[in-house]
């Protein structure tokens, strides 16, 4: 159990990252990256000054966030695919705790995080923007994230997130109808607040005094403001053309076979000959390759928990596919209908993602710490079952099916 004074330093340490995250520099690895894909020019050219690392392949866009703040990455046209969101420069924060920040969608890129979209023949336009409160709440869960209680939910950091917002909100008005002795009242009953907040968030030590000075910063107001993609003077917005359509293959001239002509007259008895058909077949067809059918792996679901030292026993609440890679989606809307299975169930895969961290243990209590049969990853497979595609948490298969089985990332 960490002491209060060490809790303290570290979460001083963490608001000085914190800020110097928030600062407005462009990282100079921002702009087109040909690492990301093998680009292709052809239907777009990513400006120079784009604030986030892209690459286009002619087929799917990857964006890269090396920026100190989340971005929502808009993607829109004819034939734009479902975004897939991973980490990828470091990112730690899991997507269930990432979607409270804003829009349930993958399409919101918090730093470190890269998005793959699929993009069709059609026309797509790609826009970036921000919010006040996507970038104080990213701000304060870097900072409260390591002094959670064990088994924390989502809901619970997403209250705290409200609350401290709140607050910051009532330091404002505070400040700005009193004057310099009414100030010192402001930043008391700030401190208050916060303490009061992260108490009744289970978080001990002195993470509440870090809070008030992230709060209490210049830092925090830049962070508040929408202008922060403006300041930095790059292009937000580029645009996807369209494919060419595809042109019918030229048929190549008809050939004569007839002899040239001659000046002198030929006498014959014979018949005449019927006239030559000067006229030759046409081509066949150009023969188009079958596209190849990409990879996919049968996995056995195993819909179980842990119980005491090396046991385990079915879940009563069957194992599903959910449209996005968070736990709770029976609850949240994100669980696809029919999908349901039982242990022994099996269904086809043909890549995975990483996303929120799942586990089979029982976090409320430790007797099942080192049980044999325990699992924790965020990676999710990516299947079909009853019709319907969506992800499944790897922690639900067996263990001989985990590790992403040589499948591509999606």
């Amino acid at each position: 159990m960490q002491s209060a004074r060490s809790i303290a330093r570290h979460a001083s340490l963490l608001v000085a990252t914190v800020l110097s995250m928030l600062g407005l520099a462009v990282p100079a690895q921002a702009g087109p990256d040909t690492t990301l894909c093998r680009s292709s020019t052809t239907r777009a050219t990513i400006p120079d000054t784009f604030p986030l690392q892209a690459c286009f392949d002619g087929n799917k866009l990857v964006v890269v966030n090396p920026l100190g703040f989340p971005v929502i990455v808009s993607v829109t046209g004819n034939g734009v695919g479902q975004a897939v969101r991973v980490p990828k420069l470091g990112g730690t924060i899991p997507s269930a705790v990432l979607s409270i920040l804003g829009p349930h969608t993958p399409n919101l890129v918090p730093p470190g995080y890269q998005i793959a979209v699929p993009i069709g023949a059609g026309e797509a336009k790609v826009s970036l923007s921000t919010t006040p409160d996507l970038t104080r709440g990213y701000a304060v869960i870097k900072i409260i994230w390591n002094y959670l209680p064990v088994g924390e939910s989502a809901k619970a950091i997403a209250d705290l997130v409200s609350e401290l917002t709140d607050v910051s909100e009532q330091h404002t008005n505070c400040r700005n109808t009193n004057n310099n002795w009414g100030d010192i009242g402001c930043d008391a009953l700030l401190y208050r607040n916060i303490t009061f907040a992260v108490a009744r968030a289970g978080i001990q030590g002195g993470v509440a005094g870090s809070l008030k000075t992230l709060i209490d910063s210049a830092a925090w107001s830049n962070a508040a403001t929408q202008d922060a993609l403006k300041a930095r003077n790059g292009v937000s917005a580029f645009t996807i053309k369209a494919a060419p359509a595809p042109q019918a293959p030229k048929l190549p001239p008809a050939q004569s076979n007839q002899p040239p002509p001659s000046n002198l007259p030929v006498v014959t008895n014979n018949p005449p000959s019927p006239a030559p058909n000067h006229t030759q077949p046409l081509p066949p067809p150009p023969v188009t390759a079958p596209a190849p059918t990409p990879p996919s792996r049968t996995i056995t679901v195993q819909n179980k928990y842990l119980v005491g030292a090396s046991g385990m026993a079915e879940d009563s609440i069957p194992a599903y596919l959910s449209s996005r890679m968070e736990p709770r989606c029976r609850v949240n809307g994100c669980m696809l209908d029919g999908t349901e299975m039982a242990s022994g169930d099996t269904i086809t895969v043909t890549c995975y993602a990483h996303g929120a961290a799942m586990t089979n243990q029982n976090q409320s209590i430790s007797d099942d710490d080192n049980n044999p049969n325990r699992a924790d990853s965020s990676l999710w497979y990516y299947g079909t079952r009853s019709g319907q595609r969506g992800f499944i948490s790897e922690v639900y298969i067996t263990s001989q099916h985990r590790g992403g089985l040589g499948l591509p990332v999606c």
